[in-house]
């Protein structure tokens, strides 16, 4: 797992092996912290957190892409820091593309 910031976006890049389909992955956000994980019972080929705090992101327009047992997930951060995310989001689930 690897993680990096840019001025835009909060990026973390996961080698998944195996062959692992979208529907086998699942992405999380949920307050401020970014959950990867192995959705399949049993199986725990992958899993990560990271925290978001501090990082001021748009957790709703969180994207995640699989390609090639590749997962990249970029939460962008907020053009305009004082504003905030909602308050009553919990968790936000990703669909992976």
């Amino acid at each position: 797992m690897n993680v990096r910031e840019t001025e835009e976006s909060v990026v973390l890049n996961v080698y998944t092996f195996n062959n692992v389909r979208k529907e086998e992955v699942e992405v999380t956000v949920d307050r401020n912290t970014l959950t990867v994980k192995d959705a399949l019972p049993g199986r725990n080929q992958f899993n990560g957190t990271i925290n978001l705090t501090g990082k001021h992101c748009d957790i709703l327009h969180t994207t995640a892409n699989l390609n090639n047992n590749f997962l990249q997930v970029a939460v962008p951060k907020l053009k305009n820091q004082d504003e905030d995310e909602e308050d009553d989001l919990i968790v936000h689930h990703v669909d992976v593309e």
